[in-house]
């Protein structure tokens, strides 16, 4: 009789596990708590999340002690985090969603940029999401903010973030908020087209600027087109290492690595700047009149 009691409050538990998890509300920790009334509109999450660095696979679990995780500000870095300051390539984020009960049944999208980071994300300890998972057929999302669907089957679910990224920052920048699925959803296009597509079309038009003033110096031997030139096509790199087609080859490691040395590159355009030395002429007329 005995053991049938205990099996019974341990249902009970498990059934309030959520709840229990929604309770953890230290002062200052905004997503503790994160109440969605409506999805009218995005529903922004920015704030201070619990993180921890502690890669242990618990910490998907509804029910875990967090009172030792640190709270720190998303998007943002984890440099602030601890007190010792050491550096480390995991972390985790997790959140206590109270949603309406109008909202009970209805499918939302969560979005979270982690700028080419492994990425995990459970709901109430379950795996909804991963990357790179199926690469050859699944988008990677590496500078755009990853769409994370899924279907709000009772009033409290907890969401756990793991990233694994060489930048310190997990959550990388914005947005980072909750839609209502909508599968004409303009806004999410807008986005996927925004660093998806364009980024790719913005490679291309400057890599083959750089060949087309390549061409201007073998004419002109003039050095200002050699250094545009080269502007142009080393910082190709930096446009299309975070590419869909590039992650389904390589490792996102060492495109990450090539696409800040892509960024680096840019310093060219402060060598091409140092033809223009010239100063800027003196208003006169009427326009002197105006910047008087």
């Amino acid at each position: 009789m005995r053991f049938i009691f205990m099996i019974l409050a341990l249902l009970g538990l498990l059934g309030q596990a959520p709840l229990l998890a929604a309770e953890d509300n230290r002062p200052g920790c905004d997503s503790c708590r994160l109440q969605i009334k409506s999805l009218d509109k995005p529903v922004k999450l920015t704030g201070k999340w619990l993180f921890t660095r502690d890669d242990n696979p618990q910490n998907k679990d509804v029910v875990v002690d967090t009172s030792s995780w640190p709270i720190i500000k998303a998007p943002g870095p984890w440099k602030g985090a601890y007190a010792d300051k050491k550096n480390f390539s995991v972390g985790w984020y997790r959140g206590n969603f109270e949603f309406d009960q109008s909202l009970v049944g209805q499918e939302v999208v969560l979005l979270v940029n982690t700028y080419l980071g492994r990425t995990q994300v459970y709901v109430d300890g379950q795996e909804i999401y991963r990357r790179p998972g199926d690469i050859n057929i699944e988008r990677y999302y590496a500078t755009q903010p990853i769409p994370v669907r899924f279907k709000v089957t009772q009033p409290n679910h907890v969401v756990a973030i793991r990233v694994d990224t060489w930048l310190m920052t997990g959550i990388y920048q914005l947005p980072f908020e909750m839609h209502k699925y909508d599968k004409h959803d303009t806004s999410l296009a807008w986005y996927q087209f925004q660093n998806g597509e364009l980024r790719i079309l913005a490679a291309f038009v400057v890599f083959f600027f750089g060949l087309f003033f390549l061409l201007v110096y073998k004419k002109t031997r003039y050095p200002l087109y050699l250094v545009a030139s080269l502007a142009s096509i080393s910082v190709f790199p930096f446009f299309v290492a975070p590419s869909d087609i590039l992650l389904r080859v390589y490792a996102p490691e060492p495109l990450l690595f090539l696409h800040y040395t892509g960024l680096f590159m840019f310093f060219l355009a402060y060598l091409f700047s140092q033809f223009f030395t010239s100063s800027i002429p003196k208003p006169t007329g009427l326009s002197a009149h105006f910047l008087a």
